[in-house]
This record gives structure tokens, sequence and C-alpha cells, in this order.
């Protein structure tokens, strides 16, 4: 994977992210890896804002909404990936985690 952008509600909440200098994000065919990436906004708080979400300090954390768009090399040709997940969002944490 070269990059990732997040939208929610038609709307940038991060991105375009590329891979730290020296590490690839590779993804073996038919497989799923989780990506830990920092980005230079809290998407967290962006996501709470864009959909109206109250902040939020407890359980059960909120859901949202997110368009993932992955533009990738495979086999030498790049191609984008549009993906759309739900997510659960720990404001505290600074912390999203897909759940679908």
């Amino acid at each position: 994977m070269k990059t990732i952008v997040l939208r929610s509600k038609d709307t940038r909440v991060c991105g375009p992210v590329f891979p730290p200098v020296g590490i690839k994000w590779e993804v073996p065919a038919k497989r799923r890896i989780p990506i830990r990436f920092t980005a230079e906004k809290n998407i967290v708080l962006e996501i709470e804002s864009v959909n109206d979400l109250v902040h939020h300090t407890g359980y059960p954390l909120p859901r949202a909404d997110v368009l993932i768009e992955l533009r990738c090399e495979l086999c030498g040709i790049e191609r984008d990936f549009k993906e759309n997940c739900k997510v659960q969002i720990d404001p505290p944490n600074h912390q999203m985690t897909g759940i679908t």
C-alpha cells in the first residue's frame, strides 16, 4: 500500500498518510492485517465533529461510518481501492478500531 485516506460523510478526515520511511505496508493476497499510522490531525476528533457526535469518554464507545481509500501497487501497477467500514472510536485514547 502506498497511501491511505479516510473520509466520513464525504469529508476527508485524514490523509493522505504514507508509510514511514523504510517501512512497507505489505498485505499478502487474500489476507488482512492491522495497520497503525500516525496522522497529522486527531482523526477521532475529526470523525466526532463530522458526525455530530458528542465528545464521549465512557462506554459504549461511539461508532461511525468511514470510507477507506487505499492506493496500492500490484505487480508494478498503481490501483485505487475504496471500502466502507464501520469504526468504533475511542476519544480518550485517540484510537479507532474497525468493527465490520
